[in-house]
């Protein structure tokens, strides 16, 4: 065996482990320049999530903003039906006042006919 592996040799062996670690060596390095890289791009990924964050607390807010809008726009609606309701009421009671009006002075005409139609009746007669 000791034949075999002479000092030569063994610096050949040397020689080619090390040559084996230095690409290995730099194949490493590149594979660390992906990564570096990959890392940058995760980084831009979270600069984007964190905009779209932003964006999300924007609309919340916004929407935020429109609830209370449609709570005010509810509030004056409700004065708004109460107002129609009373205006109803007030025109519902003035129509009836006006039916009773309109009633009594029909009853008042044709009370006022009989008699003028008695009348003549009466004239005719006599």
């Amino acid at each position: 065996m000791r034949q075999e592996w002479s000092d030569d040799r063994l610096d050949l062996l040397d020689a080619k482990v090390e040559d084996g670690f230095g690409r290995m060596d730099a194949e490493f390095a590149r594979v660390d320049q992906r990564f570096e890289q990959v890392d940058e791009r995760f980084k831009q990924v979270d600069e984007r999530f964190d905009q779209v964050d932003r964006r999300f607390v924007e609309v919340e807010h916004r929407l935020d903003l429109v609830d209370e809008r449609f709570r005010q726009v509810d509030q004056r609606l409700g004065r708004v039906e109460k107002g129609i309701e009373f205006l109803g009421d007030k025109i519902d009671s003035r129509f009836d006042a006006l039916n009773r009006t309109l009633v009594h002075a029909c009853v008042g005409l044709v009370a006022t006919l009989g008699a003028v139609v008695a009348a003549v009746i009466g004239v005719a007669l006599a």
